[in-house]
C-alpha cells in the first residue's frame, strides 16, 4: 500500500481551492512506482482540519472518478490507479468529503485500521444505492464470491443482477477482482466497512 501525506506537500491545516487540488493530484501521480494499479493508495489527511469542496473535487472527486480509467491531467503521464483509501480525516474534512462524494455519485472508503498489505477496517463516504449497499454487505459477508455464488446464494437476485451490482462495487473502489478460471473472483476492498 502506496501512502500520500497531504501534509509533506503543503504548510497550512486547511486545504482551499481547486489549483490546490490540481497540484495535489500531480503530485500524488509523480509519487506513484510504476504498476501500483494493483495496490491500494492511502491519502493521509493527517493535520488537516479543513478542506474546501473546490480542493476535494479538483485533487480526490477527480481520481475517484477515473479510477479504472486512465488519468491524464495536463500535464503528466498517463496513470491507471487501484484501491483508494483516505486515512485520518477530522471530522469537518469528512462531512465536506460526504457533501462532494454524494454530488459527484461516488463512494470512498476512510482506512481506519490499516497495514502495509491491506485495509482491515473502513468506513464508506457517499451514498450508496440499497442494492449496492446489500451487494456490499453480501460480498463482507462471504470475503470472496463470484457472482454465480451469490446468485446460489440469494435466489431473489439472478446472476445477472450480481455482475452489474459487483461492477458498481468494482467501479466505486469498494471492491476488487481477480480471475478465477473463468469467472472473476470478488473481494471486498476492506474486511470491514461502516457506513457514515
Amino acid at each position: 500500500m502506496k501512502r500520500f501525506r497531504v501534509r509533506d506537500h503543503f504548510e497550512s491545516d486547511i486545504l482551499a481551492g481547486a489549483t490546490l487540488g490540481e497540484r495535489h493530484l500531480r503530485l500524488l501521480l509523480d509519487h506513484l512506482p510504476p504498476g501500483v494499479a494493483q495496490n491500494a493508495i492511502l491519502i493521509d489527511f493527517d493535520g488537516m482540519v479543513g478542506a474546501t469542496g473546490s480542493y476535494l473535487k479538483a485533487f480526490l472527486v477527480r481520481l475517484l472518478a477515473s479510477r479504472q480509467a486512465t488519468l491524464d491531467p495536463d500535464p503528466g503521464p498517463s496513470v491507471e490507479v487501484g484501491s483508494i483509501f483516505v486515512t485520518n480525516l477530522h471530522e469537518d474534512v469528512a462531512t465536506d468529503l460526504r457533501g462532494v462524494l454524494v454530488e459527484a455519485g461516488l463512494a470512498c472508503l476512510e482506512a481506519l485500521e490499516c497495514d502495509s498489505e491491506r485495509v482491515r477496517k473502513a468506513r464508506c463516504h457517499g451514498n450508496l444505492e440499497p442494492a449496492v449497499r446489500d451487494a456490499l454487505e453480501a460480498l463482507l459477508a462471504a470475503r470472496a464470491a463470484t457472482a454465480a455464488d451469490l446468485g446460489r446464494k440469494g435466489k431473489k437476485i439472478g446472476v445477472t443482477a450480481w455482475h452489474y451490482r459487483l461492477g458498481v462495487l468494482l467501479k466505486l473502489g469498494l471492491a476488487r477482482r481477480s480471475k478465477s478460471d473463468r469467472s472473476w473472483l470478488y473481494e471486498p476492498a476492506a474486511m470491514e466497512v461502516s457506513h457514515g
